[in-house]
């Protein structure tokens, strides 16, 4: 669950107690929002912001690049690290996107190969990130095709073909 800035003074004890036991590993923080974002920076190895602009009606994958680029210039200013985390899932898995179109959830496809490809290669563009991350696994596992949405999101990423194996029982 994603906090907003009243969680901020909760959120430094329990971040002081994070750092402090495992502190030879980066701390990243992720919101929806880079005004948001800036009220943690103090907390943060590495600052990033969450967009997924398929199926929303004010955002554009075009917008991508403004978004790597606000992030990068948030994270230069605290001299911290970048990342995004871009969409591969439909917004159609999520009822609170229900009134944005009908009939839902058909209304919100999953992103292509081309535009997963497209906000990647906008974020390498405008921000040097430390990562990119992909949102979700479990919603491609949920999806109506697992293999396909899978195998776009390598071939989008460009991490070649990594063939999908999914366990039948839990691990």
């Amino acid at each position: 669950m994603e906090k907003g800035v009243s969680f901020q003074r909760h959120f430094f004890g329990l971040d002081f107690w994070v750092h402090y036991t495992d502190p030879f590993h980066p701390r990243l923080f992720v919101t929806y929002n880079v005004q948001k974002l800036a009220v943690f920076a103090d907390s943060a190895d590495v600052l990033a912001e969450d967009y997924y602009p398929i199926g929303e009606p004010y955002q554009t994958v075009n917008g991508t690049g403004t978004v790597a680029q606000q992030v990068q210039l948030l994270a230069n200013r605290h001299m911290l690290a970048s990342a995004l985390v871009l969409q591969s899932h439909s917004l159609g898995e999520y009822r609170a996107y229900a009134s944005l179109c009908h009939p839902f959830p058909r209304c919100m496809p999953y992103p292509t190969v081309g535009q997963m490809r497209q906000m990647r290669d906008l974020v390498l563009q405008n921000a040097h990130p430390r990562l990119i991350l992909w949102y979700s696994f479990f919603d491609l596992l949920k999806s109506d095709d697992p293999v396909l949405r899978w195998s776009n999101l390598t071939a989008a990423a460009g991490t070649g073909s990594a063939p999908l194996t999914i366990p039948l029982t839990p691990t």
